[in-house]
């Protein structure tokens, strides 16, 4: 996989975070992606991981996403991203959290996206999301 097919698609996916676009989000990933979490070691489908972004979206409407670093993988057939998010909760609670993503990518679909958070700022997040869409990555 050409580099610059990776880096593009890197930077379509941090766009379309920041502008909430979850139709754009949605054209970037395989149909059958999965997501993982440190926190749960649950794996998610595109549709639940969707549906979490629109709710976490709508709890934290001011969620920024500032990019830390980002690194190919050798095999050109990823990516790692180390981000931070901050945004204020509904309590009015600020969150600051690091997390670090581990991109897989097909062709320019990203197939397998690997989450590591912090636990503790997961859980003020887990906590103001919707049950059903909390219980999937506890």
């Amino acid at each position: 996989m050409a580099k610059d097919t990776i880096e593009d698609t890197a930077e379509r996916l941090f766009q379309a975070r920041e502008g909430r676009d979850l139709t754009a989000l949605r054209t970037l990933y395989d149909a059958h992606a999965r997501f993982w979490y440190n926190t749960s070691g649950a794996e998610l489908d595109l549709d639940t991981h969707i549906a979490r972004l629109r709710a976490l979206f709508e709890v934290v409407p001011d969620l920024r996403h500032t990019l830390e670093t980002r690194h190919l993988l050798a095999s050109y057939r990823g990516y790692v991203e180390r981000l931070r998010l901050d945004g204020a909760l509904p309590d009015g609670s600020k969150l600051m959290m690091r997390v670090c993503k581990i991109f897989h990518l097909r062709g320019d679909a990203i197939t397998r996206v690997e989450e590591y958070l912090d636990s503790g700022q997961a859980s003020r997040l887990r906590n103001v999301l919707p049950r059903d869409l909390a219980a999937a990555s506890r």
